[in-house]
């Protein structure tokens, strides 16, 4: 195997909204979820000079045979073992993609044919429309089993099942030792510049790893044949340690106080030391060009709670040097107006909330509308502060602290986003059923702790304001019945 390229192991928190029929959701990079195998494009070394059209085939498997040899030679600088048959092993997807515009082996690239290495490292996801498809090149990373490729993303679309993140082909499935059954990580990458295909990843401040697996089980010896001595538990985090092959999958030593074995890294995921976040504090925040404020230059301003990422080890400096979250904008900005956040960012910013509330009539308070036009609701109540605001003020401080939200001003739609947790910790979201002789719904806010059998939620349109409030986790409080549905954090797609 030739030795890869060594690339930094630097991304960048990306929001995506997705569409398919009659389903949407968005999705915050980096990311867990399963990627089916994609069929083949015609490339630019391929040419059908027979046809009306030269560029296409006419039938799904013409040319397609010299097409894997190509693909294959390609591949073997890679894993010189591996062959035609080897890396097409069955006839699944062994065929040019489905003609659109009557033309096989277009997908949606359309004249846009990429080479044959861009096609063999391709990624489709369910773009939602035409303006948020990226261009065609963009490069993610795509990663599994501790192995690693670049990939570019074309103007393809699919697949159109909610149950995978995107499509990827057998090239990729081959190297990372994956199918679509798997869960592979995508993560977009902050220098495009990185050349496509598998790559490694600089060795940097990985030192432990996070159990995926319900139960991974833990054997005498790196092998499946060996004998299980126990099992790790999903989520569960063990120190980076000895790594040994066995040709097929990479093991990991687990020492633990009673018990010492070994645990496939399929199952692994690496935790990464997180850069610290900060909230914006003013109105308006010059972002400069250098520590200073005489002879700098001003590249841009940031407005008030955005969130932005510490670029460097130096938290302490009088100037930080920062990065926008969902934005391009870098470079130095006093700490004076940046205010650290914690575990959960969107507590933080929620709290800053506090005190916040309708205004009587006539009049609307802009903030509590600001809430509601984080999410699709339509107007004319997008723009009330009478309407059901607590899934708008959750929305808004989740995306404020550069995650994806459900974009919904329904609470119950909270019970689909990110991760069911079974302890609750403070600042996750709180989920509840209500009932009132009047209506039904939901309500939704901040886990801020319990008294007794209530809950003490931090949120929006309790009592028309943002605060403390105390629900019952299954009881009345004055007319109307609450029940506790559920507890949520922001996860990875399972």
């Amino acid at each position: 195997m030739s030795k890869l390229p060594i690339i930094s192991s630097d991304f960048e928190t990306k929001v995506i909204r997705h569409r398919g029929n009659n389903w949407e959701r968005t999705v915050t990079l980096p990311i867990q979820g399963r990627f089916v195998e994609e069929s083949h494009y015609a490339t630019k070394q391929d040419n059908f000079p027979g046809n009306p059209n030269p560029n296409f085939p006419k039938s799904a498997t013409e040319g397609i045979d010299k097409h894997l040899r190509r693909s294959a030679q390609l591949y073997q600088q890679y894993d010189p073992s591996s062959d035609v048959d080897t890396l097409y092993q069955t006839n699944w997807q062994t065929v040019w993609t489905p003609p659109e515009g009557g033309l096989h082996g277009q997908g949606s690239v359309g004249n846009l044919k990429p080479t044959v290495a861009e096609e063999m490292w391709f990624l489709t996801m369910m773009w939602a429309n035409a303006n948020e498809k990226p261009s065609p090149g963009t490069k993610f990373l795509i990663s599994a089993n501790n192995r690693h490729v670049v990939v570019v993303a074309g103007y393809e679309t699919g697949p159109g099942s909610q149950q995978y993140l995107g499509g990827v082909t057998r090239e990729v499935h081959a190297w990372l030792g994956t199918n679509n059954s798997s869960y592979l990580e995508i993560r977009y990458l902050k220098d495009q510049s990185v050349p496509i295909g598998p790559v490694e990843l600089t060795e940097t401040a990985i030192e432990s790893y996070q159990v995926t697996a319900e139960r991974l089980n833990i054997r005498d010896n790196p092998s499946l044949d060996a004998a299980i001595l126990g099992t790790l538990v999903k989520d569960q985090i063990i120190p980076d340690a000895p790594k040994e092959s066995d040709g097929q999958r990479t093991w990991m030593k687990v020492t633990l106080p009673n018990l010492s074995g070994w645990v496939s890294m399929r199952f692994l995921r690496p935790v990464q030391q997180q850069k610290q976040r900060y909230r914006v504090t003013a109105h308006l925040l010059n972002v400069r060009d250098r520590p200073s404020l005489e002879g700098s230059t001003i590249l841009g301003t940031l407005e008030r709670d955005e969130i932005v990422e510490l670029r460097d080890d130096n938290p302490e400096a009088y100037w930080l040097n920062v990065a926008q979250i969902n934005g391009d904008l870098a470079g130095y900005a006093s700490r004076n107006y940046l205010d650290p956040i914690g575990d959960f960012p969107w507590f933080t910013i929620a709290l800053a909330e506090e005190g916040e509330a309708e205004i009587e009539d006539p009049g609307e308070n802009p903030r509590i509308v600001e809430y509601l036009q984080s999410t699709t609701l339509g107007e004319p109540d997008a723009s009330s502060d009478e309407t059901p605001w607590c899934s708008g003020f959750v929305n808004w401080c989740v995306e404020k602290a550069g995650y994806a939200g459900t974009d919904s001003a329904w609470a119950k739609s909270w019970l689909n986003w990110g991760q069911p947790i079974e302890q609750p910790k403070r600042g996750c979201i709180v989920v509840f059923d209500r009932q009132s002789p009047d209506s039904s719904g939901g309500h939704v806010g901040f886990y801020a702790g319990e008294d007794g059998d209530k809950v003490i939620v931090f949120g929006g349109n309790q009592s028309d304001s943002v605060n403390y409030s105390r629900y019952p986790k299954d009881g009345k409080l004055e007319d109307t019945k609450y029940r506790l549905l559920g507890y949520r954090l922001a996860s990875s797609i399972e």
